[in-house]
């Protein structure tokens, strides 16, 4: 191997690379320079005893960095010395142009008012042609994964490894011994050892705010208009540049804040006649802000109760909390909350609009009568239930009558998605036409119900062909699991595609369990297991059936 340096590791285009080797008279040094893909260049030198210097020209295509590859041969009798006939070693250097690099630069206030626009001018140090996008994002959020500003410098100019294959033809040369010799460079650090600064606490809506990209001229400057919600903390602006060959970015810190910033907490839902407290947390940023006016306003279907303005007195740096009192009048789908803090000139505001929900259950009453031939029925009636969400149903019929309606209506809006409750919903529906008569469009909708029930089976299928009672557990439910195949069994039997690993899995499954049973001597569980064994066994037959069914029917 031959160990060889350079003057220095980093060069810029137009310098020579001053090469030292060592060397012995007569020998000659074949020298090249290769990058990640190509070889750049190629020449020969003779040697001088001891150690040989020679330069090289450092070029714009070695960018970012290129190999130096010596290969030094010593003459076939050469016996002054006892190295190799044939040595070689490679190393690395960086060369990098000054104009690879872009400088923007950015112009704004050290300090920004929150619900304000504020303006971000954008120039190139040295007046080049860029283009550039703008971010504008909240610290916190950025601490959080210890983000950095964007380098694309660092990307486009990274280190190379080296992509050329050397060969010589020293192995075949008569009494030479050879080897073959590998090397491999790679590059890596530190960065992510660095733990980075201590996140940024912060109540408020976190600032997330991404444009262009944008084209700037030479020499000319830009100016944008970012508007600034309701925020307190600070944001980092970073502009990412580039030309097609060179490349730059740039960031600053600026502090968003006001002397009276206001913060309101709200539920997530509210039902309506429900009364909720709403706390209001008002942040004095500034020392000796004096009396600040907090109120509360509410859409119209709100009832305030209480007090809708409140005082608070600030003489340093601090927060404080006031809370309001409200009551949802209506069924709405929403209401709006809007506060306001006012204090030492300024007004800060906070609005949000807050999801109603109705907290009573279906309600359903009913009333029965027998008409005879020329009679005449009344009935008063009092819808019972929220204004705009009740309806009324007649049902007559020669017979008794069933009620159809309403337990079809209980049975297609099961609250939960276990496994029992999704067969339910999709068993009866098979044979709703047989008792029945149905609508095209009912009858279209109840198609549509199995099939999805059909495709949901998978999600509660595990992969020894059971069925768990949740979607995501691994342990099989005996019960449902039988249940289950019960009805894609009668599903295919009226028509509907089942998949065959769905079915023939769960069957598989069945036989296995059914053929492992063993009855339990005592205990509570005897019963149960005893009518689990006989529902499992009644299962297998009605599928041995429909398989004899479709072997022997044309």
């Amino acid at each position: 191997m031959l160990e060889f340096k350079l003057d220095k590791d980093s060069y810029v285009p137009g310098e020579d690379i001053r090469v030292t080797i060592p060397s012995s008279a007569g020998s000659r040094a074949v020298v090249s320079v290769q990058t990640g893909s190509t070889v750049l260049l190629v020449k020969e030198f003779k040697c001088e005893a001891n150690q040989t210097t020679f330069t090289i020209q450092a070029t714009e295509e070695m960018q970012p960095n290129a190999y130096l590859f010596v290969s030094l041969l010593q003459p076939h009798g050469a016996t002054a010395n006892d190295m190799p006939i044939r040595m070689f070693g490679v190393v690395p250097f960086t060369v990098i142009s000054e104009e690879s690099h872009l400088h923007p630069q950015l112009a704004t206030a050290k300090e920004w008012k929150p619900e304000s626009t504020c303006q971000v001018t954008v120039s190139e140090q040295n007046g080049r042609a860029m283009s550039y996008t703008l971010a504008v994002v909240d610290e916190g959020l950025l601490d959080l994964t210890r983000f950095q500003t964007p380098d694309p410098w660092k990307t486009f100019y990274a280190r190379e490894a080296l992509g050329v294959d050397t060969w010589d033809l020293y192995n075949y040369i008569l009494g030479a011994y050879g080897g073959r010799i590998e090397q491999l460079f790679s590059i890596g650090g530190d960065d992510a050892l660095n733990k980075g600064p201590k996140a940024v606490v912060n109540r408020f809506a976190p600032v997330v705010k991404f444009i262009g990209p944008f084209q700037l001229k030479k020499g000319e400057r830009k100016t944008h208009q970012i508007d600034i919600p309701n925020y307190n903390g600070r944001v980092r602006v970073m502009a990412v540049a580039t030309n097609g060959e060179s490349f730059g970015h740039t960031e600053q810190s600026v502090m968003v804040r006001k002397p009276v910033m206001l913060l309101g907490t709200l539920p997530r839902v509210v039902g309506t006649n429900e009364e909720i407290v709403i706390p209001a947390t008002v942040f004095a940023t500034e020392n000796n802000v004096g009396d600040v006016a907090v109120s509360l306003q509410c859409s119209a279907d709100v009832e305030m109760v209480g007090e809708t303005t409140r005082t608070l007195h600030f003489t340093k740096k601090e927060d404080k909390t006031v809370s309001f009192r409200i009551k949802v009048k209506n069924p709405v789908d929403k209401i709006r909350i809007t506060m306001k803090a006012e204090g030492k000139g300024e007004v800060s505001t906070y609005a949000a609009d807050l999801a109603v929900r109705t907290v009573t259950t279906v309600q359903r009453k009913g009333w029965d009568a027998v008409i005879k031939p020329g009679e005449t029925w009344k009935q008063p009636v009092q819808l019972s239930g929220m204004n705009g969400s009740n309806r009324l149903l007649l049902d007559v019929s020669s017979i008794q009558p069933l009620n159809l309606s309403a337990r079809l209506s209980e049975l297609t809006d099961y609250p939960h998605a276990c496994l029992e409750q999704l067969v339910s919903k999709g068993f009866p529906q098979l044979y709703l036409s047989d008792v029945s008569e149905q609508t095209a469009d009912q009858v279209l909708e109840a198609e549509q119900q199995v099939k999805q029930i059909i495709s949901r089976l998978r999600s509660y299928q595990l992969p020894t062909g059971s069925f768990a009672y949740w979607p995501g557990q691994s342990n099989s439910n005996a019960w449902g699991s039988i249940y289950a195949l019960h009805f894609l069994l009668m599903a295919e039997g009226k028509g509907y595609a089942v998949p065959a690993t769905l079915k023939l899995q769960a069957l598989a499954d069945l036989q296995k369990m059914a053929s492992g049973w063993k009855p339990v001597a005592t205990g509570y569980q005897q019963e149960a297991e005893m009518l689990t064994q006989a529902y499992r066994l009644y299962v297998l037959a009605l599928a041995w059936l429909w398989r004899i069914k479709q072997i022997w029917e044309p």
